[in-house]
């Protein structure tokens, strides 16, 4: 948290000022985030479950 205290504050005022659109960039950037985690993450199991199977 504390290793560049200036920009640090600074980025904090610019997001302070621009919360809104940051808030539904980040919203959005969650959601596919999530969605390519939750894909990658079925696709190991299935990968898996397909190679216990085929053993």
């Amino acid at each position: 948290m504390a290793w560049h205290p200036g920009p640090n504050n600074q980025e904090r005022r610019k997001t302070m000022a621009k919360k809104k659109t940051i808030n539904r960039q980040q919203q959005r950037q969650m959601r596919t985030q999530q969605i390519i985690m939750g894909v990658i993450g079925v696709l190991i199991v299935l990968s898996m479950v397909i190679s216990m199977i085929a053993r």
